[in-house]
């Protein structure tokens, strides 16, 4: 039996959407530390406290999406296979490219939840500060919703940077459209 043909890389515009979503990046760091077929439910509960803000809410909602929609994304891309039926997943071809392209922040980084916490303790306490001081609402809230829109800029093309570079760093010619 002649062995199978490597699958096509896929373009910047998959990755970028694949990595997109915080649920499908640690799904992908979960199953990069598996081997072989990983219960969809198990993985929820392992990625749940790193996705969400509630423990409890969390879990049941991780899980539900990720059966609804992330799952199924990232195997049409071919990124993983999802057996749908035993909710279920596994790598697919296009894994290690993807893999390659992700830099993974340990869940015990202190730094990356920092990074991702300070906005949301900022805000809190500029609302309160509005709250308590009348004079500083409208500038506060103004600044709190431009904090926001930078970091989400900021956060979104750091992610775009890091695809096309990782991109660019394969053998090879890139596919069609880039």
């Amino acid at each position: 039996m002649a062995p199978s043909a490597p699958p096509a890389p896929l373009s910047a515009e998959t990755l970028y959407d694949a990595l997109a979503n915080d649920r499908r990046r640690a799904s992908l760091q979960y199953i990069e530390r598996g081997d072989g077929w990983i219960s969809v439910r198990t993985m929820a509960s392992d990625i749940a406290p790193f996705t969400s803000d509630s423990a409890t809410v969390a879990e049941e909602s991780v899980y539900i999406s990720l059966i609804q929609v992330h799952m199924a994304k990232l195997a049409d891309y071919g990124i993983v296979e999802y057996d749908e039926d035993d909710k279920r997943v596994r790598r697919g071809p296009a894994f290690v490219q993807t893999v390659d392209c992700l830099q993974f922040h340990s869940p015990q980084d202190d730094g990356a939840a920092l990074r991702y916490r300070l906005p949301a303790i900022l805000t809190a306490t500029g609302l309160l500060l509005a709250l308590v001081v009348p004079s500083v609402r409208v500038p506060m809230v103004v600044g709190i919703v431009a904090v926001h829109l930078g970091i989400v800029v900021v956060e979104r093309e750091t992610l775009r940077q890091f695809v096309a570079e990782s991109l660019a760093s394969l053998p090879g010619p890139l596919p069609d459209g880039e």
